[in-house]
């Protein structure tokens, strides 16, 4: 008797409530591995300008969960501001309960759609923020690509802020470790049982790290670039065997409702324990790839500098070819391609002796 039937849409497991249902486990297994990943973005970020240390730095973080990205932030630069949102209110609530007293004063948190966050945000929040990070969520997205859901992103941020992004990478190598292991574990308990493919090919999904890559270059990011690691999802098979059969993580719930006769479920998770004990030494050594993303939003032809930032009589002489001034607004219509607007903007008002801080912003 075939157990196969036909998939369940992934859309029905990633709404706010099943996101809610995990939030209290999520920490234990799935949250200590995107920390992982988390670090290692924080790292690359730290390198580039501008930085998380500037006084004027403010950071809006898409999907925070339970705050594997933020406490980690929080503790590294602990004046930097964060607006930490997300589309579970118990998944905030979590990663409020979570942050230290040291951290209280700079972690702020809110309700979120991140295909949309400007929709809750309102116009107070274009081009408020120096950096705009994303951990193991974008993946989530029906189609990123059509609807433009980086360009979104890219209205949050000042000019030349940073967009970061790390996803699970399900495309390179190994890829997910727990989906594959459930593979193993299903199919040798019930050998016609077929498991659903992920990435799904005909999905629009981003579950690779070049298709980020690709995205973040379409929606008009500059230097843009990009990395993958393998970080493993090695947390030991009893907190392995509790995220994929207890934690109610709403991809596991999705794996399980793939199986129809329920009668032999328990015949299938022993078969994983035994799996993940003797070929995956004992939880310790389980495939699971990162990619980490980055890249900057620059001034481009749909931009106004307002007169509050860049005054026109700091830029209306030896302006490079091709800005148009006009009054009191610089509009940058045709720039030499590849020439950043922050530089033109740096280059002039250090040219009136005046000093360049980061973030767009100037002072006398």
């Amino acid at each position: 008797m075939t157990t196969t039937q036909s998939t369940p849409p992934v859309t029905e497991y990633i709404k706010r409530e099943g996101w809610d249902s995990t939030a209290t486990k999520y920490n234990d297994a799935a949250g200590r591995t995107s920390a992982k990943g988390a670090a290692l973005l924080i790292d690359l970020v730290s390198s580039l300008e501008p930085s998380l240390s500037h006084p004027n730095a403010y950071v809006f973080e898409l999907g925070a969960g339970t705050g594997s990205l933020t406490h980690l932030l929080s503790s590294r630069y602990p004046s930097l501001p964060i607006l930490a949102t997300d589309i579970s209110p118990l998944m905030l609530k979590q990663l409020t309960h979570n942050i230290p007293p040291s951290s209280q004063s700079n972690i702020s948190t809110k309700i979120a759609d991140m295909n949309d966050p400007l929709a809750s945000l309102g116009e107070d929040g274009e081009g408020k923020f120096s950096h705009v990070f994303c951990t193991m969520a974008l993946h989530l997205l029906e189609d990123p690509g059509k609807e433009k859901t980086l360009s979104k992103w890219s209205r949050l941020l000042r000019p030349s802020g940073v967009l970061a992004v790390a996803i699970w990478d399900f495309e390179n190598g190994e890829g997910a470790g727990p989906l594959k292991i459930w593979a193993e574990a299903a199919t040798a308990v019930d050998p016609t049982y077929i498991p659903p493919e992920y990435p799904d090919p005909s999905s629009e999904r981003w579950t690779s790290t070049k298709k980020v890559e690709r995205g973040m270059k379409e929606a008009g990011y500059k230097g843009v670039k990009a990395e993958t690691y393998q970080i493993g999802f090695n947390v030991g098979t009893e907190a392995f065997m509790e995220f994929f059969w207890d934690s109610g993580n709403p991809m596991t719930v999705h794996r399980r409702a793939t199986w129809t006769d329920q009668s032999r479920l328990g015949e299938v998770r022993r078969e994983m324990e035994r799996i993940v004990n003797e070929k995956y030494e004992e939880g310790w050594k389980i495939p699971m790839s990162a990619g980490l993303i980055v890249g900057r939003r620059l001034v481009d032809e749909e931009d106004v500098v307002r007169e509050d930032v860049v005054k026109e009589d700091v830029v209306k002489e030896d302006v490079v070819k091709g800005d148009v001034v006009k009054g009191d607004f610089v509009k940058k219509d045709a720039v030499e391609e590849g020439f950043a607007g922050e530089d033109i903007m740096k280059r002039q008002i250090e040219k009136k002796g005046k000093k360049w801080l980061p973030f767009g912003c100037w002072c006398m």
